[in-house]
């Protein structure tokens, strides 16, 4: 029997170490079947949510402001090409402008609804 304070040799049967004098707590034997058991539910992955929600998720949150500047680009585009026939360019980017403006609040809903929509996937998919 070894001592597991100071690691010197002892008799059996004793309760205290007489070189350090710290009580000796035998160590139970161990099955090492219970020990494979043990391993292996540590090496079990946990669950961390559910991976689908929290990927579309990402992708709401991404994607939702990308179709709001694809919105405003060509909504921008298509008044400045038609109008730049008949007012020059001048007249075309005022009205581009206009028409930018005018689907500003359709943009700013469709990327706020994008944002807001993959945060509520990103939460119904967190582990729990």
């Amino acid at each position: 029997m070894i001592c597991a304070n100071c690691e010197k040799n002892l008799q059996e049967k004793t309760e205290f170490c007489p070189h350090c004098g710290k009580e000796l707590v035998e160590k139970p034997d161990v099955d090492v079947s219970d020990m494979e058991n043990n391993l292996e539910i540590r090496n079990t992955p946990q669950k961390s949510g559910n991976s689908a929600l929290k990927a579309f998720g990402i992708i709401s949150i991404l994607a939702g402001p990308l179709i709001a500047l694809y919105i405003g680009y060509n909504e921008y585009t298509q008044a400045h090409r038609a109008y730049s026939f008949f007012w020059g360019a001048r007249g075309a980017g005022r009205a581009a402008e206009n028409a930018l403006m005018n689907a500003m609040p359709l943009i700013l809903l469709v990327a706020g609804a994008g944002i807001l929509f993959g945060i509520i996937l990103l939460i119904a998919g967190r582990k729990k």
